[in-house]
């Protein structure tokens, strides 16, 4: 869990503007997250696909990165699952002129129906919204307010707010 810190110290840095401040340095969060990952710690290893994803710290290895959420979303970490629907969202692919952005929907679809599966509430909610759109698979409005209601019971104000939402688009925006 102490390395863990230190990362997380070193990924944001701390006490910017006192004598003893403390930068950001992205190499070392990713040296503190590699070797506490290497003593076991799930949420070090999230945070060092993440770091490698993103090519901060460590020259950038998407499909290395993508692998080990891979394998900790199939452990059963729905963290693990979200950030891969996430960077599904936002990946991009090159043509011969330019970057257009190609969100996998599909992709980041599945990756969030496994990490609500798993339990993460954050993933339930955006899966239902991709549900209720009908992005990265077909339209299914009652499955993704059921989705909704069954989040809320959970306790989810954000799928409370979500369902509000729904009520007054349903009744012309009340």
């Amino acid at each position: 869990a102490a390395l863990l810190a230190l990362g997380a110290l070193y990924e944001t840095g701390a006490g910017a503007g006192t004598p003893d401040a403390i930068l950001p340095d992205p190499q070392a969060a990713f040296e503190s997250y590699r070797a506490a990952a290497d003593l076991g710690n799930i949420q070090s290893k999230i945070k060092q696909a993440a770091l490698l994803m993103a090519g901060q710290g460590v020259t950038a290895d998407p499909e290395t990165g993508l692998q080990m959420l891979r394998d900790l979303a199939a452990a059963g970490e729905p963290e693990a699952a979200l950030l891969m629907a996430e960077y599904y969202l936002q990946t991009t692919t090159q043509t011969t002129a330019q970057t257009e952005p190609a969100a996998d929907l599909a992709k980041a679809f599945a990756a969030y129906e496994q990490a609500a599966q798993a339990g993460s509430t954050s993933a339930q909610i955006q899966l239902a919204g991709m549900l209720l759109r009908g992005e990265g698979t077909p339209r299914d409005i009652p499955r993704g307010h059921a989705l909704l209601q069954s989040t809320a019971a959970q306790g989810s104000d954000k799928a409370l707010l979500a369902l509000g939402a729904l009520g007054a688009e349903a009744v012309g925006g009340l």
